[in-house]
């Protein structure tokens, strides 16, 4: 239960991400050496702003972030918000699939 807590950390804000990790996740650490030993680690590794790996390298709060590393689940996600009914017309489907071509073509140029 208690290691969940880190899987939203590269979800925060890099700001948020120290207060988070001190006020929730330390506060709630059980008490046994190793889960203390692997707590300093993550924060004088990952957390605090002169680590190794700051926050500002992993952290990112947005919208657009990918949920998934899946490449096929995030074209099918965004495939499906292009649409505005579950039943899309054969001509909505068509422009589209115009409209993903047209941004690949400008990923690949750019």
């Amino acid at each position: 239960m208690f290691l969940k807590l880190f899987v939203g950390l590269s979800f925060l804000n890099p700001n948020d991400v120290d207060d988070y990790f001190t006020n929730k996740i330390m506060a709630v650490q059980p008490n046994d050496d190793r889960i203390h030993e692997f707590c300093d680690y993550i924060l004088e590794t990952y957390v605090m702003a002169d680590s190794l790996f700051p926050p500002s390298v992993w952290a990112e709060f947005s919208n657009f972030t990918m949920r998934t590393t899946n490449a096929c689940e995030s074209f099918h996600s965004k495939l499906n918000s292009m649409f505005y009914s579950p039943n899309p017309s054969i001509f909505q489907l068509v422009d589209v699939l115009k409209q993903v071509q047209c941004d690949i073509y400008v990923k690949m140029r750019s």
